[in-house]
């Protein structure tokens, strides 16, 4: 969700308190589990199945 709101993986490290080789290796995780290779296609499957929204 994060990512779909423009937040970049610095600024989303520091909300969460973890480092940004963190969130870059969950990002990349997620997105080899779903078959999924850029970040536009991420945010559109987050919005397709209902995980987000462009509000």
């Amino acid at each position: 969700q994060l990512l779909a709101e423009e937040h970049s993986v610095k600024e989303i490290a520091a909300m969460l308190n973890i480092s940004d080789r963190t969130v870059d290796s969950h990002k990349r995780k997620a997105m080899e589990k779903l078959g999924i290779y850029t970040l536009v296609g991420l945010i559109k499957y987050a919005i397709r199945n209902k995980l987000t929204t462009l509000d």
